[in-house]
């Protein structure tokens, strides 16, 4: 009967190194590769925020340029454009405009305000950075500029740039009193997100119909039949 011994052995220092150092380096790898994709997901949430903020500005100011008032007397008739500066450029255009419009304005939820009201845009500070604020005053009244209630609809909108198609170029400022109403308005909107790492644009292009000229009628000439009652009295 044989016996057999059994031998164990011990890791060398050198083993123990190797090993400490492998362990570090995957330690490592794994570590990066979080890191990154941690970042890769917090920039891919922030862009969709920065985006979904541009789009909901350019379109809640496209639905009220639709229901602009379009009337052949000036006097119900108002879409102003002041220009803010170049786009890129901290751009900050507001617009004013008298809109047709049964949403409910009021503090009413039951009362829609209806007729012409007031809206107006721009871009303003909040205690949570620039946001784009929407002042509503219902029904217009003689100072359309002022009055009315205004309140941040959209947060972290940086800038904002709107120009009118007068038929033949985008001019960046317009007032519908001396111009008409523009054939189309064209609204872009850069928006950043909470962390002011991204920024994202959105564009809106709304057609309208042009206003009518107003009917001046003709100025009868008169001066003809005068002449002939001048001359018949003197024969």
């Amino acid at each position: 009967m044989s016996t057999h011994a059994t031998t164990t052995r011990a890791f060398t220092i050198v083993e123990l190194v190797v090993a400490l150092l492998v362990g570090v380096i995957v330690a490592g790898a794994t570590t990066t590769a979080l890191t990154q994709f941690s970042r890769s997901k917090s920039r891919a949430t922030a862009r969709q925020e920065a985006f979904a903020r541009a789009e909901a500005a350019a379109s809640l100011i496209a639905t009220d340029i639709i229901e602009a008032a379009r009337d052949q007397d000036p006097t119900f008739t108002r879409l102003s454009i002041a220009d803010g500066g170049e786009l890129g450029l901290d751009a900050r255009d507001s617009i004013l405009i008298l809109a047709r419009s049964m949403r409910v304005q009021a503090r009413d939820a039951g009362l829609p305000s209806g007729g012409e009201g007031e809206v107006q845009y721009r871009v303003d500070a909040t205690a949570q950075g620039l946001a784009l604020w929407r002042r509503t005053d219902a029904p217009a009244d003689e100072f359309l500029d002022a009055g009315g209630l205004a309140r941040p609809v959209v947060p972290g909108v940086v800038e904002l740039s709107i120009e009118a198609d007068d038929g033949t170029q985008w001019a960046t400022s317009w007032d519908s009193d001396a111009d008409g109403v523009p054939y189309a308005v064209r609204i872009t909107v850069v928006a950043s997100s909470d962390d002011k790492a991204v920024q994202a644009k959105a564009r809106r292009t709304v057609a309208l119909d042009r206003t009518p000229a107003p009917i001046t009628p003709p100025i009868e000439d008169t001066s003809a039949d005068t002449s002939a009652a001048t001359t018949g009295g003197g024969g």
